[in-house]
């Protein structure tokens, strides 16, 4: 089950860097709520929201697992990314997770003028205060999503790549996204228009670029997650939208 939540977190991130508008498409109390589907069950939720204190955002996230999942493979995942509210990059970032016992306790502190990452590990990992370097639009989990709403789709052509790197683990990650064209999902909000991407992710890493992984996110200024299907050898894992709150531009619904 933890891969579902990787799957989450890693490919509404995947628009990292790319076209930037410099125009910020949230604002702070924006609360998102997203459903976990493996197969026809109810496996998790997640959510996101914001806060803004001082100069920077204060970007919380939590998954946790339901029903019969949290029995033989319970998660509970806290997320915390500060950024700045005029670069959308990381300050520090926080991540406190439970997957089926295996636990991490970390920290991470960006410094933007040194370009470096260093590390804190509440758990004494032998590497815990290594300091590892980073490009200038390197992010973590969380703020890469909130930094990526940001690109324009305006001249997105069929077979775009766009690229983006994460800081996790020890070190920077690279993803891209390929994207497919435009669609319009029917939702339980109603119709919306959607860009439609999938990812290319490095062999070996943490998913193969064979598994069948669709992301689907609002066509317009909010480029929320809309959707995020893939089909593994175990079983088809779906990701929707449930709920939101207080986002800065109103989705577009087709009536």
């Amino acid at each position: 089950m933890k891969r579902i939540f990787y799957l989450f977190l890693f490919f509404t991130s995947s628009l990292f860097g790319q076209n930037v508008e410099h125009d910020i498409p949230f604002k702070s109390g924006e609360w998102l709520k997203f459903r976990l589907h493996y197969g026809v069950l109810n496996a998790g939720f997640a959510t996101l929201e914001i806060e803004n204190k001082n100069d920077e955002f204060v970007i919380k996230g939590d998954g946790w697992t339901v029903g019969m999942f949290k029995w033989f493979f319970k998660v509970k995942d806290h997320y915390e990314t500060h950024i700045d509210n005029s670069t959308i990059l990381p300050n520090y970032f926080v991540r406190d997770v439970n997957e089926g016992g295996y636990k991490i306790n970390r920290t991470i502190d960006f410094d933007r003028n040194k370009l470096t990452a260093t590390i804190k590990d509440k758990k004494g990992d032998r590497r815990a205060d290594s300091i590892y370097s980073i490009s200038k639009y390197t992010g973590d989990m969380i703020s890469s999503f909130y930094y990526a709403r940001q690109f324009s789709a305006d001249t997105l052509k069929i077979n775009d790549l766009l690229n983006f790197d994460v800081f996790m683990d020890y070190e920077v990650f690279k993803f891209s996204l390929k994207f497919l064209g435009r669609e319009v999902l029917d939702t339980d909000f109603g119709k919306i228009k959607c860009l439609k991407f999938v990812p290319l992710v490095q062999s070996g890493r943490v998913f193969k670029e064979d598994e069948g992984v669709i992301l689907w996110v609002s066509d317009d200024k909010n480029k929320v997650p809309i959707r995020l299907k893939s089909d593994l050898r175990v079983g088809s894992i779906k990701v929707t939208l449930e709920s939101f709150k207080s986002l800065k531009y109103p989705i577009k619904v087709i009536h």
